[in-house]
């Protein structure tokens, strides 16, 4: 179960590391396009994050990549 736990936890660092960097693609994209591109991977991360803290529950942690949506301050 730890290597589970361990697993789920680089996982889970990786997904917000996604946020992270499409928020910062979302500001500076030039066109809709391209912003919703970037929204549409945010949203998959964060239902990935979800997940992986409904089947963990110690790391239920809240971050601000877990909920962040456009118009939110870029991380």
């Amino acid at each position: 179960m730890a290597d589970n736990t361990a697993r789920a936890r680089t996982q889970l660092e990786g997904h917000r590391k996604a946020v992270r960097e499409h928020t910062r693609k979302h500001r500076d994209y030039p066109t809709q396009q391209d912003k919703d591109f970037a929204w549409k991977t945010i949203q998959n991360a964060q239902s990935h994050i979800s997940k992986i803290k409904s089947e963990h529950p110690s790391l239920n942690s809240s971050e601000s990549e877990d909920t962040w949506k456009p118009g939110d301050r870029t991380l």
